[in-house]
């Protein structure tokens, strides 16, 4: 049996007491692999902790609203330092719109945003973008990099296809979520539709983003296969067909995940 991976979910959050529980419940239904994000400094012992867990990877990275009293000479060092073989992706980073009052603007977002994208580059990672309303400010700064073999995925893309297709362009993946499951998410069906099949991921964001008909409980990756089906009916295609495929497509992005 095909198995999934959760390419996007945040196991250190404080509402999960218990994150082998959370595990051992999505391996009942097939969840076999997960990748915790990074989104602050503070949080990067406990990711690497967390990957201590066979079936766990993660990425470090910094959000782009966080860590306001980062120097960003510190970053690439910061994050460098905290690697091991279990770390595949930097991230999540970007841009995060509306700026609240102490945010940091958006052009220290995108300064933060490229040293993250180029320290990817040096280490050869694929890059997890946050684009919060911010489709044309990600987009501006994703094209200067092609060419130069950078990967990536915008994670919870909720965007029309004319997005879609500039992003499939650059060679980076699609990552959808409960999202699509809304009533409002009838909206990102194009993209879904559209689409190259081997570009396409499947994460969580838990615990955030619970899918329609479980939105009263926090948000695991046990509803993976909620997802899965909602693309799967959005194509019109066979679910084992696309399990495979996403399956196939998650390993070939974050190639450093063991089989």
């Amino acid at each position: 049996m095909k198995m999934y991976i959760d390419t996007h979910l945040h196991l250190n959050s404080k509402q999960y007491s218990n994150p082998q529980e959370i595990i051992e419940k999505a391996n009942l239904v097939g969840v076999n692999k997960f990748i915790t994000i990074g989104t602050t400094y503070k949080e990067f012992n406990e990711i690497l902790n967390l990957t201590n867990h066979p079936q766990v990877y993660g990425t470090l990275g910094i959000y782009p609203t966080y860590d306001l009293d980062l120097d960003f000479s510190e970053v690439k060092k910061l994050i460098s330092k905290n690697l091991n073989s279990k770390i595949v992706g930097i991230g999540e980073c970007g841009f995060n719109q509306p700026l609240n009052e102490n945010d940091r603007n958006l052009f220290k977002q995108e300064e933060l945003f490229r040293i993250q994208i180029e320290l990817a580059l040096d280490l050869k990672l694929p890059i997890v973008v946050h684009t919060r309303n911010s489709d044309k400010e990600t987009y501006e700064v994703l094209k200067t990099y092609k060419n130069k073999n950078l990967t990536g995925v915008i994670h919870c893309f909720v965007s029309d296809y004319e997005f879609a297709k500039k992003i499939l362009d650059l060679g980076f993946y699609l990552s959808f979520n409960g999202i699509i499951t809304y009533k409002s998410g009838y909206t990102i069906y194009d993209s879904i539709k559209n689409s190259p099949l081997d570009r396409i991921l499947f994460e969580t964001d838990a615990p955030y983003l619970t899918p329609e008909g479980y939105r009263n409980q926090v948000n695991e990756p046990k509803f993976i296969p909620v997802i899965a089906e909602k693309v799967a009916e959005i194509r019109g295609i066979s679910l084992e067909i696309l399990k495979e495929q996403v399956y196939k497509n998650s390993l070939r992005l974050f190639d450093k995940i063991s089989l």
